[in-house]
């Protein structure tokens, strides 16, 4: 399906110099499909405590139920994204520089229905992903920045906004994809953003890791044992009765 969506971007230009309109919204479609393929496998589908299928019949049929008109109206919405990017109702888009056959697929106007296939077709797969991962139990990490429930909220008011765009009719083509890509790319930084800790760092962590354990063995073997590389076997540890017990961080 995310496949489709990039191959419906293909497109032909004979224009020596081919940066352009064109390009620019073919460029930003992939960038959605981009975006829905990181929310759907990286965000929705990782850090699953149950999974929707085995956790109750509801969510179940909830998650068999959702795929369908997410499929269908992702389909939808790359077909018509591919008459979007041929269109030359927007600035440098000029249709002589596409080939025969796409020349003929470009509009001079976008249609108020291929503006509504387009933008309620983004707005139903949104919706529809949002159930999906509403249906999982993900595992609630501690210091989590924000909650799963507000991050879905997030996703339904813009899957709204998404599905009143085709009203602005003032939009052409190219503000309109790029309006659409924005509001997608605002939900996959705002879940990136919201599943991430407080006490972590958002990009690189530069402090030195360390690791805490408890054993009953003395300080300096340990630290010798460390240095050396050694694999201390924790049961033999445990075997042990004499030894020095303590709390030691290791770098």
């Amino acid at each position: 399906m995310f496949g489709y969506s990039v191959v419906s971007l293909l497109y032909q230009n004979k224009a020596e110099f081919g940066v352009n309109a064109f390009l620019g919204k073919a460029v930003l479609g992939l960038v959605q499909a981009f975006c829905f393929n990181w929310i759907y496998f990286e965000i929705d589908g990782s850090n699953l405590y149950v999974h929707a299928i085995r956790r109750h019949v509801g969510t179940s049929l909830i998650w068999l139920s959702a795929h369908l008109p997410f499929v269908m109206s992702f389909v939808l919405y790359g077909g018509a994204l591919s008459r979007l990017v041929v269109a030359h109702d927007s600035p440098d888009a000029d249709e002589t520089n596409l080939t025969e056959i796409f020349a003929h697929k470009s509009e001079g106007a976008v249609s108020s229905g291929l503006r509504w296939f387009y933008c309620a077709g983004l707005a139903i797969a949104l919706t529809c992903m949002g159930l999906i991962s509403a249906s999982h139990a993900h595992k609630e990490i501690v210091g989590q920045r924000w909650e799963k429930r507000y991050r879905l909220a997030v996703r339904f008011a813009i899957a709204i906004v998404l599905l009143c765009l085709p009203m602005a009719e003032q939009l052409n083509s190219l503000t309109l994809i790029s309006t659409t890509t924005g509001l997608v790319t605002l939900v996959l930084f705002l879940e990136l953003w919201g599943t991430s800790c407080v006490q972590d760092s958002f990009f690189q962590e530069k402090k030195q890791c360390k690791y805490t354990a408890n054993c009953k063995m003395r300080k300096t073997d340990l630290e010798d044992a460390v240095k050396r590389g050694d694999i201390i076997n924790i049961e033999e540890l445990a075997e042990k009765e004499s030894g020095q017990q303590g709390l030691y961080e290791l770098s």
